[in-house]
C-alpha cells in the first residue's frame, strides 16, 4: 500500500493493478500477483528475498552483476512478447513515455535561447520518428521504468515490479534502456560493451518468440534505434536544467542528468557511481 499523493495517487496504483492483471492473464509469471485491491490500495504477493539487480551492481563481484543484467533483459523481453497487450488500457498517461516527441518544440526553443546549434534542421527527422513510434509492428505492453532497482533475482531469474508507468507503447521505450545503460536511472553509468551485447542477445532471443519479425537483423535494429532516438529526445529536452548554473553538484541523486557519464572502470561491474 502507498500513501496518497505522488506515486501513491490512486491512478498510479490502478495502473499497476491493471498491469499485473494483464501479465497474469498472459501467463507471464515474472511479477507480483494481486491478492486484493481497493481505491488507493493494492495488496500483492511478496517478490521474495532475492537481491535486486541494483544490489548486484553495487556489490564487489562482476559475474553475479552481469548475470543479473542479462536476466533483467530476458525478463523484459518475455513481458514484451506476451500476447494480449492490445487489450491493456492504462489508467494514466505518462507524457514523456507515451509521446516522447511532445517535447521537441521545447527542445528547439531551449537550444535557441541558450545559444546551442538549432535542431530545427532535424524537424523532418523528428516527425518521421514520431510516426515510427506509432508503428503497430513494434507496439506492445511496456514497463515504463525498466531499471536495475525495479527487478529482483530469484533462482537465476529476474522478477520485475513497479508497473505504475506501464502502458502500450513502442517496445523500444523499454528496450532502448537496455542498450543505453538505463538513461532514466538515478545511478547512471556506462556498462561494458560485452555486457551490453549479452543483454542484447538475451532480450532478442526471448522477444522473437512473440515477435518473429525481429529475427530479421534490419527489423530488430530499427526497433532498437527508434527506442534509443526517443530517449535521446527525452533526455535532451532537459537542456535548460542541464545548462542551469543553479543545479546541484555530482552528489545530487540524479547527477546523471547534470554531468557526463562516468564509465565503469575495469574490474567488477559494481563500480557504478553511488
Amino acid at each position: 500500500m502507498r500513501e496518497p499523493g505522488g506515486t501513491g495517487d490512486p491512478a498510479y496504483l490502478d495502473n499497476e493493478r491493471r498491469a499485473l492483471e494483464h501479465l497474469e492473464r498472459a501467463g507471464v509469471a515474472l511479477a507480483p500477483l494481486i491478492l486484493t485491491s481497493d481505491v488507493g490500495v493494492v495488496l500483492m504477493t511478496d517478490m521474495g528475498t532475492g537481491p535486486s539487480v541494483q544490489d548486484l551492481l553495487i556489490a564487489d563481484a562482476s559475474t553475479p552483476a552481469e548475470r543479473g543484467l542479462v536476466a533483467l533483459a530476458s525478463a523484459a523481453s518475455r513481458v514484451h512478447a506476451a500476447r494480449g497487450s492490445e487489450r491493456f488500457r492504462a489508467a494514466r498517461r505518462v507524457p514523456f513515455l507515451d509521446d516522447p516527441l511532445g517535447s521537441w518544440s521545447d527542445l528547439c526553443a531551449a537550444a535557441d535561447d541558450l545559444g546551442f546549434p538549432s535542431p530545427a534542421h532535424a524537424c523532418a527527422d523528428a516527425e518521421a520518428l514520431a510516426g515510427a513510434l506509432a508503428d503497430e509492428r513494434f507496439r506492445g505492453f511496456t514497463h515504463g521504468d525498466l531499471t536495475p532497482s525495479n527487478a529482483v533475482v530469484i533462482d537465476g531469474e529476474a522478477r520485475i515490479f513497479d508497473f505504475e508507468g506501464a502502458g502500450v507503447r513502442h517496445l523500444g521505450i523499454d528496450a532502448g534502456c537496455l542498450r543505453l545503460s538505463f538513461p532514466q536511472y538515478g545511478r547512471w553509468a556506462v556498462l561494458p560493451g560485452p555486457v551490453l551485447a549479452r543483454m542484447d542477445r538475451a532480450y532478442r532471443a526471448e522477444l522473437v518468440e512473440g515477435r518473429p519479425a525481429v529475427a530479421d537483423d534490419a527489423v530488430y535494429e530499427r526497433l532498437m534505434a527508434e527506442g534509443c532516438l526517443a530517449w535521446a529526445v527525452v533526455r535532451a529536452s532537459r537542456l535548460r536544467l542541464i545548462a542551469s548554473a543553479d543545479q546541484a553538484s555530482d552528489g545530487a541523486p540524479r547527477s546523471c542528468t547534470r554531468s557526463p557519464p562516468r564509465p565503469i572502470p575495469p574490474g567488477p561491474l559494481g563500480s557504478i557511481p553511488r
